[in-house]
């Protein structure tokens, strides 16, 4: 079949390196055609590994690892601390006046928190639990599931 070799279409690729070249990824890829057929980059350290990001990258990264940082409690992400912390570091911009989208409070002393963990690990195994909770204007506690 014209156009087809090996399972590729040439007008795919071909488009592709158009998009490469083009700013419209972000690229502006400097490929270079060589002896009609073969294609390179016309710097040969240019690399789109080495790409720098954008500031609305930085901004977008900052906010995913504000998140992440959010669960350091949970013991099933507590080897996450040393993933994000060096993208902390590397991501340390100035993010200007914007204020993150989502925030998480973080209570360190809060009385319950060191009950997230089990609860999490319960429905994670998908085990039933059965819970006492006595409100503050109330004179007995409750279980649920009520064994009655």
């Amino acid at each position: 079949m014209e156009g087809i070799r090996k399972g590729v279409s040439v007008r795919t690729v071909q488009g592709d390196i158009q998009m490469m070249r083009s700013d419209k990824l972000g690229y502006n890829a400097p490929i270079e055609v060589y002896d009609h057929k073969y294609y390179r980059y016309a710097e040969e350290d240019y690399s789109i590994a080495n790409m720098p990001l954008s500031q609305n990258d930085y901004e977008v990264m900052q906010e995913a690892v504000d998140m992440l940082r959010q669960l350091e409690d949970f013991d099933q992400f507590s080897e996450m601390t040393d993933v994000v912390r060096p993208l902390q570091d590397k991501l340390a911009i100035s993010k200007g006046n914007r204020k993150p989208v989502i925030h998480f409070d973080s209570v360190p002393d809060l009385k319950g928190l060191k009950l997230l963990n089990p609860l999490y690990n319960y429905i994670v195994h998908e085990q039933t639990v059965r819970i006492m909770y006595q409100s503050f204007n109330a004179t007995e506690p409750t279980e649920y599931p009520n064994s009655g």
